[in-house]
């Protein structure tokens, strides 16, 4: 019985094998023996009630792209910027205000055609059109000043660029006249435009002064300081100016060329050097010789007597022996360019014209700002002015008082009333006799040297931080470490700032940035104390 359980077990076993592998093989074969069923249809829309507008499909309303999908519309500003503000990018680029790169751009352009205006004076002068922009720029650039310093803007993108554009195209033409002038008549190569005779004619004289202010003007417009250069431009001003001299004397019949002091072939020379940028120029005609070269120049220079010439009238032996016979002379007559009167000129009629155009309403709106700015500037370039001159003027009250800047005893009932032994000490704003007038003005020192000679200490004043503070800066820029003024050094003392600026917070200021560039340790190598100004500020 047991048996028969155990082989029916069996079969039950090897009957689901045989069924799983028939299933095994029907997987393999890619058939499913599940019956294929298809899927259920979606249920249809319910109807769109009335008054109700559908929702928009983003799949299917777009369609075929056409060229009109491709014009998309520009913004009005393209930033977040302001248009208001410059920086800002917008469609219209006429009510877009220009940047500060480009404001000081247009103020270098406009610099750089005064400089070549002024110095062209002579040629350019009668041009109306370049007359009115050099009247232009100078009411221009203050404007322009006052918008950078104030971080201001005023005038637009479009404006700013028109007038850059219009100032560099006259620079251009400015500064191809010479070569405009002489392209026809002027030859590249020296050596055939001079004349094929032996003899130097009016026309080589010509040529070589034409050829002369061709190379100063190209050496000059390099703007270099090189000293090679530099002596190069000196040589050719001198020859230019001695031949346009012996010119001048041929057409009036002074001289004849004959007589002239060079010959062709140092002419030729000269204009080989010329060409030649590396070569060394040799000037015509040549400079005079030095007293006592020749007995018997020296003993006719000295009776007064010139030697008799062959060929007429000898000029330039007559110049030469005037010359050695002057050079022992002395005068005093100067008369030359004054710049401080051209500054003020310029200042005054700027401030003429903008009282006039505040007065009579001519500007609203942001260009009356602009102007009222401008005018609080000049206001004080004007008060820094008149400081200055101040102070380069000598006062009269002290040169009638010779005895009383002398040392003299110490001062008694007597004396000390008329005599003081520090008014040497006074700057020129204040006057000598300010005990006298109490309603004199009194520079700083002259308040603290106005004690007695018998009690007077420097001591008492405190330490002088000016001083201090130069003496600094001179250690700074001694040891190369660094350009001065990116440390708040000032330059120029006398013009730059004014009688009331802080000293001592320059000093503190100027050992502060010396530490933070170079060192904590730095400051109190050069002088600085180490925390005797940080100490005394928490103190207040």
């Amino acid at each position: 019985m047991r048996y028969e359980y155990l082989l029916i077990l069996i079969a039950l076993l090897g009957l689901g094998l045989l069924v799983a592998l028939k299933l095994s093989m029907n997987k393999e074969g890619f058939t499913d023996l599940s019956p294929i069923v298809a899927p259920l249809p979606l249920p249809a829309q319910p109807a769109m009630p009335p008054g109700i507008v559908p929702a928009m499909d983003y799949f299917n309303s777009i369609g075929t792209p056409t060229a009109s999908m491709a014009q998309l519309p520009i913004p009005t500003g393209g930033s977040s910027i302001p248009n208001a503000l410059p920086g800002s990018t917008t469609a219209n680029s006429s009510i877009a205000l220009a940047g500060f790169k480009d404001l000081s751009d247009l103020l270098e352009v406009m610099s750089t055609f005064n400089i070549l205006y002024e110095n062209n004076l002579s040629t350019v002068g009668s041009n109306v059109e370049y007359s009115l922009l050099y009247a232009t720029a100078l009411a221009n650039m203050s404007k322009i000043k006052t918008q950078i310093d104030t971080q201001t803007v005023v005038d637009t993108f479009d404006y700013i660029t028109s007038q850059r554009a219009k100032y560099s195209t006259a620079i251009t033409a400015i500064r191809n006249i010479p070569s405009n002038s002489n392209a026809n008549n002027s030859p590249p190569n020296p050596a055939t435009s001079l004349s094929s005779g032996r003899t130097v004619t009016t026309t080589d004289i010509q040529y070589a002064i034409s050829r002369a202010q061709h190379e100063q003007r190209r050496i000059d417009s390099l703007r270099s300081s090189a000293p090679d250069l530099a002596a190069r431009s000196q040589i050719l001003e001198r020859v230019r100016l001695a031949l346009t001299d012996l010119l001048d004397k041929i057409n009036k019949g002074y001289l004849t060329t004959d007589n002239l002091p060079f010959t062709k072939a140092e002419l030729t020379q000269f204009l080989s050097d010329v060409s030649n940028p590396s070569s060394t120029i040799t000037p015509i005609p040549k400079p005079p010789a030095a007293q006592g070269t020749s007995a018997a120049q020296g003993t006719s220079a000295a009776q007064g007597t010139s030697a008799p010439s062959t060929g007429g009238f000898d000029s330039a032996e007559a110049l030469q022996q005037l010359q050695r016979a002057a050079q022992d002379l002395k005068w005093d007559l100067h008369v030359g360019y004054d710049p401080e009167v051209t500054i003020q000129r310029r200042m005054m009629d700027r401030l003429k014209q903008l009282t006039s155009d505040i007065r009579s309403n001519a500007a609203n709106g942001p260009e009356l700002s602009a102007k009222m700015l401008e005018l609080n500037v000049l206001q004080q370039q004007i008060t820094t002015y008149n400081r200055r001159r101040v102070a380069e003027t000598p006062d009269p009250l002290l040169a009638y008082q010779p005895s009383a800047t002398t040392p003299v005893t110490a001062p008694t009932m007597l004396n000390e009333t008329f005599v003081d032994t520090h008014l040497s000490n006074f700057g020129p704003t204040a006057s000598n006799d300010w005990h006298l007038r109490p309603g004199s003005e009194m520079t700083t020192d002259a308040i603290v040297h106005r004690a007695s000679a018998s009690s007077y200490t420097d001591s008492a004043s405190g330490p002088d931080y000016k001083q201090r503070a130069q003496f600094l800066c001179k250690q700074i820029r001694g040891a190369e470490l660094g350009d001065p003024k990116e440390f708040g050094c000032i330059v120029d003392p006398e013009h730059d700032v004014g009688p009331d600026y802080s000293w001592r917070g320059n000093y503190k200021m100027v050992c502060n940035r010396l530490g933070n560039t170079w060192g904590g340790w730095y400051p109190e190598m050069f002088g600085c104390p180490k925390n005797e100004l940080a100490s005394s500020d928490a103190a207040k």
